[in-house]
């Protein structure tokens, strides 16, 4: 029976930061700086979700009902939650009339995200692919696993079915070019979780902290070298065409071991095993969360995040320190409510208990 790796929760939790500072930093260096260091690290998650995968404890279609339990419910209520908060502010300031909220509303159900749905829900395009890409990889990933020679070409086609079409990422709803390549990384992940990779490790000592630099520094090389490490949540090809989808590939298995082998040695600090631990463990929250958090902090102060939103004169030492405030606050509010609503759960799931031992 697999055991629940720390450094795999922390591995998310530091992903999940990176996520927040990436999406409302508005220093252009600072920006860049988190893009690059964050590189293709969204595939982290498929990653560990393959890791993590029992194969024979569910059927296909148990597999399937349970991760719509875990996403797509997730997905409708979070979002339909952060669009009627958002739908009040925009019709009480005038930014946007009942009707053009309720078009866009439907456009996005339908997987087409309009700029007002950007700025709230864009990183909610993770969801619908962490489904669909599931969906795949329950259907194939049993047979996947029963051959290495049937592992590498299945992840082969599947990579060259996203380099052919990546280019229509954000042309197709759901962003569905992303499937397959999604699909090929739980797939490497399960095969990793087969031979228990992360529990372990191929170094001891010395010898893990030297091949963690080594990956990191190659991974920096490869970054540097082959360019666009966003490809994986933005569609946009780098220089070396729809190949971006397998240099991106690569590059994310060697930021994987990097990170995921970095938090192992971090884990033998318990405070930040717990501080990155608690992160990752409550990431999906905070993932569908902060950007609406951020726009809604800036509303009321004022304050800048992201180039995208505050497109002009960004750099500025004040503008700077008003947006390192707000990403403060955004952080501080997000885990106010987590640990609000880990208490309420606390108490719901007490209570629960009590009533299944009296009745």
């Amino acid at each position: 029976m697999k055991k629940r790796l720390v450094s795999l929760d922390m591995a998310k939790g530091i992903g999940i930061i990176l996520v927040m500072l990436m999406h409302c930093l508005s220093s252009p260096i600072l920006r860049t700086v988190t893009i690059y260091v964050f590189g293709s690290l969204m595939f982290i998650f498929f990653f560990i979700t393959g890791y993590n995968y029992k194969p024979g404890k569910r059927s296909i279609r148990q597999s399937i009902k349970q991760r719509a339990k875990q996403i797509v419910i997730p997905f409708y209520l979070y979002s339909a939650v952060i669009i009627a908060i958002s739908a009040l502010i925009f019709i009480a300031t005038g930014e946007q009339a009942p009707q053009d909220i309720l078009y866009d509303t439907i456009k996005y159900y339908c997987g087409i995200t309009t700029h007002n749905m950007e700025i709230l829900l864009g990183p909610l395009w993770f969801l619908p692919t962490m489904f669909l890409s599931s969906v795949v990889f329950f259907f194939i990933v049993d047979f996947s696993l029963g051959s290495i020679k049937r592992m590498v070409p299945i992840i082969l086609a599947l990579t060259s079915i996203s380099a052919l079409t990546i280019g229509y990422t954000t042309a197709v709803p759901w962003r569905l070019p992303l499937v397959p390549v999604c699909t090929a990384v739980m797939l490497t992940g399960a095969y990793a979780g087969q031979k228990q990779f992360f529990a372990n490790p191929p170094f001891k000592g010395t010898k893990l902290v030297l091949s963690v630099l080594g990956s990191a520094a190659l991974y920096i090389v490869l970054t540097v070298i082959f360019g666009n490490t966003r490809l994986i949540s933005t569609g946009i090809l780098g220089k070396y065409g729809g190949w971006s989808v397998f240099t991106a590939f690569v590059i994310a298995l060697v930021q994987i071991y990097a990170l995921v082998f970095g938090c192992e040695l971090m884990s033998r600090s318990k405070t930040l095993a717990k501080i990155f631990g608690w992160f990752g463990v409550h990431s999906l929250q905070i993932l569908v969360t902060h950007l609406a958090f951020a726009y809604y902090i800036s509303k009321i102060t004022g304050w800048p995040y992201g180039t995208k939103n505050f497109p002009g004169g960004m750099g500025s030492v004040k503008m700077d320190l008003q947006n390192f405030a707000l990403c403060l606050v955004m952080i501080g509010l997000i885990v106010c409510w987590l640990l609000a609503w880990d208490k309420v759960k606390e108490k719901f799931k007490a209570k629960r208990n009590h009533d299944t031992i009296t009745s």
